[in-house]
């Protein structure tokens, strides 16, 4: 049984904590939980998570790239060869 709480938070910011959680570990955790107790639909849960799931990858993807970029031009990480 979930808590009128939880409920109400997922009926409000459902889809947004959908998407956020991809980001937080902890929360990734606990949230398809707490959002198939709150009675959050399949439908929602499965394109907000999606749509989270490729943002955190792209963005994971890019801020890897910058940053070797970065450590290219200020001579801490050497280009490879290949």
């Amino acid at each position: 049984m979930v808590s009128p709480w939880a409920r109400v938070f997922f009926g409000k910011y459902g889809p947004r904590s959908i998407v956020l959680a991809r980001c937080t570990p902890i929360v990734r955790t606990f949230t398809p939980s707490v959002s198939g107790m709150s009675r959050t639909s399949h439908r929602t849960f499965v394109v907000h998570n999606v749509i989270g799931g490729v943002a955190w990858g792209s963005g994971v993807t890019l801020l890897r790239g910058a940053r070797l970029r970065a450590g290219a031009h200020l001579g801490l990480v050497r280009p490879s060869s290949g």
